[in-house]
């Protein structure tokens, strides 16, 4: 994950937008992160950034999660989701304010 998470992090920027592939064979992980377009380069930095350590620390052992924060989204999964729509209803939510 944490290769994921870096790959996800520097090539976000400038764009504010990344996908990435890691991994081989039945340890593919796939993600995307995507910060709004009104936020600066840094503060899409920071929040992407936290964003990967949260969902680390509240969701360690999953598979499929994302995240949204004030300023990004992050989303990653086992299963490839780049360019597929998910209308399924199902899942854990998580609703965490720690400010």
């Amino acid at each position: 994950m944490s290769s994921l998470f870096s790959t996800l992090t520097n090539d976000a920027l400038p764009t504010g937008f990344s996908n990435a592939t890691v991994g081989e064979g039945s340890d593919t992980v796939y993600g995307l992160v995507q910060c709004r377009g009104d936020v600066d380069e840094q503060d899409c930095k920071v929040s992407i950034y936290n964003s990967t350590v949260q969902v680390v620390k509240y969701c360690p052992n999953t598979m499929d999660a994302i995240v949204w924060y004030e300023n990004c989204q992050l989303r990653y999964s086992n299963t490839n989701f780049f360019g597929r729509l998910n209308t399924a209803d199902s899942g854990n939510w998580y609703l965490i304010n720690d400010k």
